[in-house]
């Protein structure tokens, strides 16, 4: 009850230039106040993972993840997985509010509704700025975003998108896995999120762009790309519209440098 009550009062502008000794102190009261927890979600939904680093985490694909549900509405964007090993459910749901997004990934006992995805979002979800811009803070909803910049350009610069991933992770990411349909539901996720695509990338987006393929955990990708742009391995830019306006579909000519 005392460790409540110090933490009631405590001075946090104040405490921001005290002494480390101060910090230890109420940093080790939070636990036993119980102060300082995330909201619980429902018990139907047991799993609150928001980053990929949790223990947590979902079991992967190759467990028996079935998908059975991936949709786009004005508001809320989501993929819905099956695990029928344990008969559990997990969701990557994204919500539209004010300024940006909320994302949450969750694992559920029975089959969420849309609306419960929607609810859980808004309650749980972590807020993300948008529209997405180069540069910006990074957090775990980014990835999508990030890896639509990534192919527009390698597009723009006549570098294959997939022959990058194949060498910077062999035995891992195949060219063929990453088909024409793949991308365009990523563009279509980054730009309904409102991403910003340069027209033309200049020197400095180019090094945001390694920045933040680090940041989404993409460190062998990003080694492989700054690779290219430092060798200066590529062909005169273009620029999207030279494309009708979209690379949506568009596969890389065989002229194209492969990046490898």
């Amino acid at each position: 009850m005392l460790a409540v009550k110090a933490y009631a009062r405590t001075d946090w502008c104040a405490l921001a230039s005290a002494p480390c000794a101060a910090l230890t102190a109420c940093a080790a009261a939070l636990p036993r106040a119980g102060l300082g927890k995330p909201p619980r979600p429902p018990k139907d939904f047991i799993v609150n993972r928001t980053s990929p680093s949790n223990r947590y985490s979902p079991a992967a694909p190759s467990q028996g993840c079935v998908k059975v549900a991936h949709e786009c509405t004005e508001s809320l964007r989501y993929s819905l997985n099956h695990y029928p090993h344990n008969g559990r459910y997990v969701f990557t749901a994204t919500l539209k509010v004010s300024d940006g997004i909320r994302h949450y990934v969750a694992l559920s006992k029975q089959r969420p509704s849309h609306s419960d995805m929607a609810t859980q979002c808004q309650e749980y979800g972590i807020f993300s700025a948008r529209p997405y811009r180069l540069g910006q803070a990074h957090d775990d909803s980014i990835s999508i975003c990030v890896y639509a910049l990534y192919q527009q350009y390698c597009l723009t610069t006549r570098l294959d998108p997939n022959s990058l991933l194949a060498r910077a992770y062999p035995g891992w990411e195949r060219p063929q896995d990453w088909t024409d349909e793949r991308w365009a539901d990523i563009r279509q996720g980054a730009e309904w999120e409102g991403t910003m695509f340069p027209d033309a990338w200049s020197v400095d987006e180019a090094l945001l762009l390694l920045q933040a393929l680090r940041a989404i955990n993409r460190h062998f990708l990003a080694d492989v790309l700054e690779e290219r742009i430092l060798s200066g391995a590529r062909s005169k830019p273009v620029r999207e519209r030279d494309y009708g306006g979209t690379f949506d579909g568009f596969r890389v000519s065989s002229d194209a440098d492969p990046g490898l």
